[in-house]
C-alpha cells in the first residue's frame, strides 16, 4: 500500500465514514542517534521538554512500557497508548495494547473523539523501529552532543525523508546541550494500517 508526503498512514473507519490520521514521531536524539540510556533519557533538555508538550497536546501518543515508566505517569491533556506484552500492566489514565496493531487502533478511536488528525509516537526504540513504516513526520530534536546509550532511533534514509525545516530551539538556562528542532516528512509510499 502507499501514500504521499501530504497524505496519512493511518485509516480508519468511524460511524460510517472513512477517517485518516497523520502518524507523527516526537523524539530528541543526540548526533549519534541515542535516545535512551538505562530507560532514561541521559540528559537534562528542559526546552526540548516544552516543545513535547506542544507537539503531543490533544493528541493520542502510543510508548513503550519502558518509555512510559521514564515518565512515571499519563500526561495531561493527552491519551496515553501503552505497548506492553506484559498482561498483567495497568496504570491509571492509560490504555494498554499487546500491540502496536492494537495500539494504533486504540489511537484512531481517541484521535476520533479528540477531533485530531494526527497519532504521536513517543519511543523507544523499539516502536519506532516497529513503527517507522507507517510514519508520515518526524519532529526530532537534534541534541548536539554524542553520548553512550542503550536505545536509538532507527536510521532515517535520505531516499525516504525529507527535511522541511531546521530551526534552534531557545535555550532553557537548565538545557545541558544545544538543541535544534528538525521536521522530516516522507517522500516515499508508506503502509498503510487499517483500524477499522
Amino acid at each position: 500500500m502507499s501514500g504521499s508526503d501530504q497524505g496519512a498512514a493511518v485509516s480508519g473507519s468511524h460511524g460510517g465514514g472513512s477517517v485518516s490520521f497523520k502518524v507523527t514521531f516526537v523524539v530528541a536524539a543526540t548526533r549519534n542517534d541515542v535516545i535512551g540510556r538505562d530507560g532514561d533519557m541521559p540528559w537534562r533538555m528542559p526546552s526540548s521538554l516544552r516543545r513535547f508538550r506542544s507537539l503531543t497536546m490533544g493528541r493520542p501518543m502510543i510508548m513503550g512500557r519502558k518509555t512510559y515508566r521514564a515518565i512515571g505517569k499519563a500526561l495531561d491533556g493527552r491519551d496515553t497508548i501503552v505497548v506492553t506484552r506484559d498482561r498483567a500492566f495497568s496504570a491509571v489514565d492509560v490504555h494498554v495494547a499487546g500491540s502496536l496493531a492494537r495500539a494504533f487502533e486504540l489511537a484512531c478511536g481517541l484521535a476520533k473523539v479528540r477531533g485530531t488528525d494526527e497519532i504521536i509516537i513517543a519511543g523507544g526504540g523499539e516502536i519506532y523501529r516497529q513503527a517507522l513504516p507507517y510514519a508520515t513526520d518526524i519532529h526530532l530534536d537534534r541534541i548536539d552532543t554524542e553520548l553512550d546509550g542503550d536505545a536509538f532511533l532507527p536510521p532515517l534514509d535520505p531516499a525516504e525523508w525529507r527535511e522541511v525545516n531546521r530551526e534552534p530551539i531557545p535555550p532553557h538556562p537548565r538545557d545541558e546541550f544545544s538543541v535544534t528542532a528538525i521536521h522530516f516528512r516522507r517522500i516515499s509510499a508508506f503502509r498503510l494500517l487499517d483500524c477499522a
